[in-house]
């Protein structure tokens, strides 16, 4: 009898915190009908050191902000951990579409699975490529350490993002999710800038 309370006593504190992880989820999705904001969120699944980029919301300025990601496993005291590496990029429209990022480009104010993931190689092109491009803005943030199953938050002038790794039954896999927040750009801030017309995209 001891032991199939104690069974029924971890099965509701299990089923208690699986609740409340729900109710907060949930309410994370609900914030763009509530606050100020604009987001984009996705689940991948990837390879220590692949990148994931999302976002491509207008800023007041004009230009589009892209929120790049690379999650590197690592042993920390023999444990598990993943470092949070990455950096924003606001970019004008034209270099966005050189770069093959027009894809992700949206004025939605909420999006789910909006993103790409790229191996590093290709990654490192890409943002050498944008950081090249005339009118862009690279900001990068510090990286960030986090046990695999937990999040970690990198907050930078008003945008939000946030970061949950699991480890797969890969060596190096993991799935990751990724949420992009910012605040909402009113339609008189949402005015394209002009610009020339884009080059030929190339393949990322």
């Amino acid at each position: 009898m001891r032991t199939a309370l104690d069974e029924a006593q971890t099965r509701l504190v299990d089923n208690d915190a699986l609740l409340k992880h729900t109710e907060a989820k949930l309410d994370e999705l609900r914030r763009p009908m509530t606050a100020d904001i604009m987001s984009s969120s996705l689940r991948a699944e990837m390879k220590s050191g692949e990148a994931i980029v999302t976002g491509g919301y207008r800023l007041p300025d004009g230009k589009r902000l892209y929120a790049f990601a690379t999650p590197v496993l690592e042993k920390v005291d023999g444990a598990d951990s993943v470092r949070i590496e990455g950096r924003y990029l606001a970019i004008t429209d034209a270099a966005g579409a050189a770069a093959g990022l027009s894809g992700l480009a949206t004025n939605a104010a909420n999006t789910l699975q909006h993103g790409e993931v790229w191996v590093a190689d290709e990654q490192k092109t890409i943002i050498d490529q944008l950081a090249a491009a005339e009118g862009t803005d690279v900001l990068s943030y510090p990286a960030v350490s986090v046990r695999p199953g937990f999040s970690a938050s990198i907050d930078v002038g008003g945008i939000r993002l946030k970061v949950t790794p699991e480890r797969t039954d890969q060596p190096d896999g993991l799935n990751v999710e990724l949420r992009l927040e910012q605040p909402a750009v009113t339609p008189a801030q949402a005015e394209p800038v002009t610009s020339s017309p884009p080059a030929s995209p190339e393949a990322p």
